[in-house]
C-alpha cells in the first residue's frame, strides 16, 4: 500500500511503522493511516485518541481506516480466530461517537469517492465490494 501511494503521489513523504511505537515523539502527520490493522488494537478509541495527537494542528489532517476485506470479514475474524483479531471495526455510531471525541468530522466513502480528493482504485475493493474505507478530518 505504501508503495502505491508512493507511486501515485511521488512528491509526498511515506512513514511506514508500527503505531505508536515506531513514531517519533516530537513528529507530526497531514494523515495517518491505519490499513487492515485497527482491529489489533485493544482499544479503537485510545488508538484514534493517540494517532490525532500525531496530527498537524491544521484543518484537514486526517485519520484513514480502512481493510480491503471490510468489517463484514473482521467481524468473523474476531469470531473464528481465537483472539488474533481484538475488536471489530467501529460503526457508524461510534465512529461519529470518536469523531466528536476528537474534535472531527467523519468524511464517509461516498462523499470521498465523490470529491477529488482521494485517488481510488476500484481494484481495492474486496470480492464483495465491501471495502472498509472511513476518513476523520479534523475540522476546517
Amino acid at each position: 500500500m505504501i508503495e502505491l501511494g508512493r507511486k501515485r503521489h511521488p512528491t509526498c513523504d511515506f512513514t511506514e511503522g508500527s503505531f505508536p511505537e515506531s513514531v517519533p515523539e516530537n513528529e507530526q502527520f497531514d494523515t495517518i493511516v491505519f490499513n487492515g490493522s485497527l482491529q489489533f488494537f485493544k482499544d479503537t478509541r485510545q488508538a484514534l485518541a493517540d494517532a490525532s495527537t500525531k496530527l498537524k494542528p491544521i484543518p484537514g489532517s486526517r485519520i484513514v481506516l480502512s481493510h480491503v476485506e471490510g468489517a463484514k470479514f473482521v467481524k468473523e475474524e474476531c469470531r473464528t480466530s481465537m483472539g488474533a483479531a481484538a475488536r471489530e471495526m467501529p460503526n457508524n455510531v461510534s465512529l461519529q461517537d470518536y469523531a466528536y471525541e476528537l474534535g472531527m468530522n467523519v468524511v464517509n466513502k461516498e462523499e470521498l469517492l465523490a470529491s477529488d480528493s482521494i485517488d481510488y482504485d476500484e481494484d481495492l475493493d474486496g470480492d464483495d465490494g465491501q471495502f472498509y474505507l472511513v476518513v476523520l478530518e479534523t475540522k476546517q
